[in-house]
């Protein structure tokens, strides 16, 4: 008989102590006191690859953890840090440190991504002085696949991690450390008002930039074909597209012929911003494409909106760029009765460490503000207080 199977049969014998230990947890004097029925819960998490079960193991064998806290990340978001990875999930689910995730430490995460590395899942590339990248190879983006949690093709970025230009690698890594916290077991500060359905926002909840510039630049070709086609025909710019279609939407959505929680799969053009009817005589931007959004559509039950959008700001704009940009947020934010369509974003999340980005925002913005439609909150890395450090050098 198996060593453990006897000493779990011995353990079962005794009626008058359920926090029997197995016989290589007494030998071990810091070992956590466990019941027969949490010591196989704890196995078959090792056994399922859910947690450290203290083998090193190769990289060729890809565990559900592999794929849903590093290929999948990784291939929807391009670029990652060890530091990054590493929060997105905990070895244990404990309540330590007044309910605060035991997370997984760095050094550990390194080493597993140097395994998938070796087996050409994952790629690398030095971004400065102790801070590599990580991205997912396209035979790790195919592996992640396999998985089935990756809902939608458009979030794939196949770019990789190779080729990022230098001056987009900081907000790159800032963009990406407020998606880690969003989908870490870890609660961060700025998480803690917005009543979001899950503590750990799975990926499929999580649109980026690049994902969204697709559909953007899909329905610009759209628009470039139909002027090919028709060059004497009345011309439709993007914002045009975009005030029509909200409006067509909504309709649709009222009428019953589509659900409100599929607003956004009918017509996913609409995560980019545009201005509307009563600014076209006013200097304002043509579109604006958020850095990140938390998409809640599949809880939306009318036009009440609930999905998230978040910019990541790094370096100060002039005033009157904010004034522009602002002219759109105003009217997807709070400006529902004035114009009649089915706005999109309940909320808008800035995050940066630039107090002239902050006194910047505070004067274009202080409505929004006021009326809880903005929020603004430091970039932080691991613990959710420190000052984020971002990579300087290639």
């Amino acid at each position: 008989m198996d060593t453990f199977e006897s000493q779990l049969l011995a353990l079962t014998t005794d009626e008058d102590d359920d926090l029997n230990q197995s016989n290589d947890d007494r030998t071990n004097p810091y070992a956590t006191p466990r019941s027969i029925s949490e010591q196989e819960a704890l196995d078959a998490n090792k056994a399922e690859g859910l947690i450290p079960n203290g083998r090193k193991t190769s990289g060729k064998t890809v565990t559900d953890l592999d794929a849903r806290t590093i290929l999948e990340p990784l291939s929807v978001f391009r670029a990652m840090t060890a530091d990054q990875i590493s929060i997105l999930s905990a070895p244990e689910r404990l309540a330590l440190n007044k309910g605060r995730a035991n997370l997984h430490n760095p050094r550990s995460v390194t080493n597993r991504l140097n395994l998938l590395r070796k087996a050409g899942l994952v790629e690398s590339s030095f971004a400065d002085a102790g801070r590599t990248l990580y991205g997912a190879s396209r035979r790790g983006r195919a592996a992640a696949l396999r998985f089935d949690r990756i809902e939608y093709a458009d979030q794939i970025n196949e770019s990789g991690v190779h080729g990022i230009k230098t001056e987009h690698l900081a907000h790159l890594e800032a963009v990406n450390w407020v998606a880690a916290q969003a989908m870490s077991p870890e609660t961060y500060p700025w998480q803690e008002g917005l009543r979001l359905p899950y503590k750990e926002l799975p990926l499929r909840l999580l649109r980026t930039e690049h994902q969204i510039a697709k559909e953007w630049d899909a329905i610009k070709r759209g628009l470039r074909e139909q002027v090919r086609r028709n060059p004497d025909g009345p011309r439709m710019n993007f914002r045009d597209w975009r005030v029509k279609t909200l409006t067509d939407a909504r309709a649709r959505a009222l009428n019953g012929e589509i659900q409100w929680n599929q607003l956004m799969r009918w017509y996913p053009g609409l995560w980019t911003l545009a201005n509307y009817p009563e600014a076209l005589n006013q200097d304002t931007n043509q579109h604006h494409l958020p850095d990140l959004v938390i998409d809640l559509e599949d809880f939306r039950k009318s036009d009440k909106r609930l999905s998230i959008a978040i910019e990541v700001e790094l370096n100060a704009k002039q005033l009157r760029a904010y004034e522009k940009q602002f002219a759109m947020w105003r009217n997807e934010l709070s400006y529902v009765d004035k114009f009649k369509g089915a706005t999109t974003f309940a909320k808008l999340i800035y995050f940066t460490n630039s107090p002239t980005v902050v006194k910047a925002l505070k004067t274009v913005a202080s409505d929004l503000i006021e009326m809880k439609y903005l929020e603004i909150y430091p970039l932080t890395g691991r613990d959710g207080v420190t000052p984020l450090s971002l990579s300087n050098r290639t």
